[in-house]
């Protein structure tokens, strides 16, 4: 296959000799590889949004403005999705449910009567 990551060896340093081989092999170079070989260099990293899934967390190209170099990843909604919501569940899955729960009435629902009694007349004159 052309241009598949088997015939690549690692990513290349970011430099302006090699920043075309990130423009041309695209999704080809993981995010963990590039940042192994780019680890001391000083570059941005922004997220490519609508890529596809293939490219999911995958070097989707790099440019160079104003001197600044600058790599796009991929991202993908679906997956962030399905990340952030397991990521929710765990953390709330530690919750220690209580089974004792005790019933206590609130104690400042005479407070909120009166400040919505306020609210109201101070709607309807003013």
């Amino acid at each position: 296959m052309i241009n598949s990551s088997e015939n690549l060896n690692n990513a290349p340093e970011l430099n302006k000799l090699t920043i075309g081989e990130f423009e041309s092999n695209i999704c080809e170079f993981s995010f963990f590889e590039f940042w192994v070989e780019n680890i001391n260099n000083d570059y941005i990293i922004q997220t490519d949004n609508p890529s596809s899934i293939k490219c999911f967390s995958k070097v989707n190209g790099a440019s160079i403005i104003n001197d600044k170099k600058i790599v796009y990843i991929g991202s993908n909604l679906n997956i962030d999705l399905l990340i952030q919501s397991m990521f929710w569940l765990v953390l709330l899955s530690f919750i220690p449910k209580d089974k004792n729960i005790k019933s206590s009435p609130f104690k400042y629902k005479k407070y909120i009567n009166i400040y919505n009694y306020f609210f109201i007349i101070y709607s309807l004159y003013f």
